[in-house]
Formats: structure tokens, sequence, C-alpha cells
């Protein structure tokens, strides 16, 4: 019975060496995976911070442009205010024009038409 108990005991040490073995082959393949993600990662970082630095770059390009826009649209709106008044004022000015120009005209009318009729009625 010792032989039998020997041998099963023996198997069961092969076994628990072949497990051992496929465990320690695992743990290894487990820190190449690791070690080439934090190569992969190593390599990533100089990258991903020049990509945010130029990033970063163009943003503030971009502010700039929006400020400056920024600013000619809100001169472009004061001068179409100033614009607005001036054609309001040339307006009134107008009516002013017309209505005087009207009061001439129709009071050159009149005398004209009665001119006409004095002449018409007089011997």
């Amino acid at each position: 019975m010792s032989d039998v108990t020997q041998l099963q005991l023996d198997g069961l040490g092969a076994r628990f060496d072949k497990g051992f073995d496929e465990i320690k082959a695992l743990l290894r393949s487990f820190d190449e995976r690791i070690r080439s993600i934090e190569l992969r990662e190593a390599a990533c970082g100089p990258l991903l911070t020049a990509r945010l630095s130029a990033a970063e770059r163009q943003i503030a390009a971009q502010k700039m442009e929006i400020d400056e826009l920024r600013d000619l649209i809100n001169k472009q709106a004061i001068a179409a205010q100033k614009f607005s008044v001036s054609i309001e004022t040339i307006g009134r000015w107008g009516k002013w024009v017309a209505g005087i120009a009207g009061a001439i005209f129709t009071s050159g009318l009149l005398y004209l038409l009665g001119r006409l009729i004095y002449l018409a009625v007089a011997p």
C-alpha cells in the first residue's frame, strides 16, 4: 500500500508542479502585459502633453480673434446707431424743407392765380 500511496503522492506532486508552472507562466504573461501597457502609457504622456499645449495655444488664439470680432461688432453697432440718428435728423430737416417749399409753391400759385383773375376781370 505504501507503493501505491507513494505513486499517488508523486502523481499529485507532479500535478501541483504543473499547476504551479502554469500559474507562474500566467503571472509572467500578466507582468509582460502590464509592462507593455506601462510603456505605451509612458509614450502617450508627452504626446498628450504636446497635444494639450497645442490645443491651449489654439484656444488662446481663437479667444483673441473672438475678442477682436466682438470689438469690431460693437464699433459697427455704435456706427449704425449714429447713422440711424443721422437719418432721423435728415428726415426731420427734409420735412421742414418740404413744408417750407410747399408753402412757397402754394403761395406762388395762389399769387399767379390771383393775378390771372385780376387780369381777366379788370377792364
